[in-house]
């Protein structure tokens, strides 16, 4: 597979796990031990794209911080730092008991420790891919692949041992395996089941956005839950089930629609590398 092939399957994939995420997030909910496997299955799926475009590790360390910071931790912030603006001012007042008797500086902690929950709580999954990432990376530069899949084996065997939680390491141990089933994939089926050809330009956009809908998704959802819910007599998590389809169809557009708009302004943003390459 050369660098620069594209496999519009990949993009129609991630596509699928986007809205089956928004969905997820709305009701009805399942019983316990069905949502969880649900949630995990969507999950891993993600982390097995991540896995299968993953190219970095073909690059100098210093041009690997820098990718990432442009492609992943940048816009994160950008994002973080919007929310926790609107958490303070406003969206604490009307939210849980958790969010009343937090510290205003509760959240900047969060995200220092790399654990975000009263705010963008959505975004663990960037903390989580940074920490894969980055271990694959450091591992990839001195091993071959075939070790690389055995320690992603041992590290998830053992997850149930791994309680850290700072920069979600704890779930970083879990979905380790599937990050590394995808860079298997790329490297050794890729080629051979799919055929490269032309992205969807529509659903290249949406890709593009991708860290703006991990953190407005719930909020999103949430904002119009509150409303059908004021307009309707029901309670919606007990409501009629095309109701219930309306809320996740109006969520996705209002959520994507807003990435979209987020991520235009994101990349207004002047961008220097962390290090400067030489001449």
């Amino acid at each position: 597979m050369t660098k620069t092939a594209h496999y519009p399957f990949i993009d129609k994939l991630w596509l699928f796990s986007t809205i089956y995420i928004v969905w997820f997030h709305t009701p009805p909910r399942f019983e316990a031990g069905t949502d969880n496997i649900i949630w995990y299955i969507g999950v891993a799926l993600f982390f097995f794209i991540s896995g299968s475009l993953f190219h970095s590790d073909r690059l100098a360390a210093k041009d690997f911080v820098a990718r990432q910071f442009h492609r992943l931790t940048l816009p994160s912030l950008v994002c973080y730092m919007a929310f926790y603006l609107l958490w303070v001012f406003f969206g604490r007042y009307h939210a849980s008991v958790e969010d009343l008797e937090a510290q205003w500086y509760d959240p900047l902690t969060e995200l220092v420790t790399g654990q975000p929950n009263l705010v963008a709580a959505p975004l663990w999954f960037i903390v989580t891919l940074l920490v894969i990432q980055g271990t694959t990376y450091i591992i990839r530069k001195k091993l071959p692949l075939s070790v690389l899949l055995l320690i992603s084996i041992c590290i998830t065997a053992f997850s149930s041992f791994i309680d850290i939680n700072y920069f979600n390491i704890h779930f970083a141990s879990v979905f380790f395996i599937w990050h590394t089933l995808g860079i298997c994939f790329q490297h050794y089926l890729l080629p051979h089941v799919l055929t490269p050809g032309t992205p969807v330009k529509w659903i290249t956009r949406i890709k593009a956005a991708g860290v703006p809908i991990l953190a407005f998704q719930n909020y999103v959802i949430g904002c119009v839950k509150i409303l059908l819910s004021a307009l309707c007599a029901y309670d919606l998590t007990t409501a009629p089930l095309y109701a219930k389809f309306v809320v996740a169809a109006i969520a996705f557009v209002i959520t994507t629609v807003t990435a979209l708009v987020a991520n235009e302004a994101i990349k207004k943003i002047p961008y220097q590398p962390i290090i400067q390459k030489k001449n």
